[in-house]
């Protein structure tokens, strides 16, 4: 009975909603003007390091499956971005799942 009223827990959780307690990683985007070509490039530094912090490296990963669970990682960390930065957020938060 816990186990099913787990499974309708995560299943009611929204997208960005952090159900399990992984590596998480943040950064701030206050300090930055994204309209400038230098305020992307730090963005874009600083949010590589958040990727590697949570996802990890695909330097690392010797296994294809490995390589796999990176990119797929990066892949929803880097929309969660997107989307918290669309959101006009000060800082953007990255979490596994």
């Amino acid at each position: 009975m816990i186990f099913l009223a787990s499974l309708l827990f995560l299943a009611a959780a929204p997208a960005d909603v952090v159900v399990d307690a992984g590596p998480t990683a943040s950064f701030t985007v206050a300090d930055l003007d994204l309209t400038s070509a230098s305020g992307m490039q730090l963005y874009n530094r600083r949010l590589a390091g958040a990727l590697e912090d949570v996802c990890g490296s695909f330097a690392n990963a010797v296994e294809w499956s490995d390589k796999d669970r990176v990119g797929q990682c990066r892949d929803r960390a880097m929309a969660s971005a997107s989307r918290q930065l669309a959101s006009k957020a000060t800082s953007i938060r990255l979490a596994i799942r």
